[in-house]
């Protein structure tokens, strides 16, 4: 059957709105009220070149005195920060406004999230650190400002390697500096669009330079397993 140009002109107009619809569509993750994006930009990023990380603390615009900062964000000689650090104002929610300021990289500056973005993976026993969703802040290009550099990175290979792209599982950090900032996940058992960050390597909406995100709890003491 043929179409008059009209017709195929509406055809298409339809496609563009639903497409448009689709993804624009956000919903409640139901665990912290916040809304996650129902459609990630998999592979923003993608083929880029990814910093390697900071040798050492002193590599930093910033000065960070933590002294866990430089083994978890850095060197990478701890796996994961010990102390709890959910990066709220308080010891639970609320979180932060997006009115208070953003999240940013306590190495460089760089802005990452917005507070917004944030919400608690639960059980939360088992994540102590902050959670937050897709997407990313992003630079002045419209690329993310975080790389995803794939599973194991900075335990071998601590150099420079090419972003895999929003989406893909495994170690994240900051795309201007190279910071550790810690793990995405996409599972139903780690959590659906899931940043795990290490606090210790944020710093907090409206915080100084150099200060990162407080312990809430000053020592995890039960199973960290992830």
């Amino acid at each position: 059957m043929a179409f008059s140009t009209i017709d195929l002109l509406l055809r298409i107009c339809l496609i563009l709105a639903a497409y448009s619809h689709e993804v624009s569509r956000v919903d409640f993750d139901g665990a912290g009220g916040a809304a996650r994006n129902d459609v990630v930009e998999r592979g923003l990023g993608r083929g880029r070149p990814c910093p390697a990380l900071p040798k050492t603390a002193s590599e930093c615009p910033l000065n960070v005195s933590d002294e866990e900062f430089e083994p978890v964000c850095v060197t990478r000689d701890a796996l994961a920060e010990l102390q709890q650090r959910r990066c709220m104002p308080g010891e639970k929610a609320p979180y932060y406004k997006d009115s208070d300021g953003i999240f940013r990289c306590a190495c460089c500056g760089a802005p990452l999230w917005r507070p917004s973005a944030q919400f608690d993976q639960m059980p939360a026993s088992r994540w102590p650190w902050p959670s937050l969703h897709s997407p990313p802040l992003k630079d002045d290009h419209g690329l993310p400002r975080v790389c995803h550099r794939g599973p194991g990175y900075g335990i071998r290979d601590k150099g420079p390697v090419t972003d895999q792209g929003l989406g893909a599982v495994g170690e994240v950090g900051c795309a201007h500096c190279g910071l550790h900032l810690g793990d995405y996940f996409d599972s139903e058992a780690d959590g659906l669009d899931h940043y795990c960050i290490n606090g210790v390597c944020m710093n907090t909406p409206g915080g100084k330079p150099g200060e990162t995100c407080s312990p809430t709890v000053l020592e995890h003491t039960g199973p960290i397993a992830i």
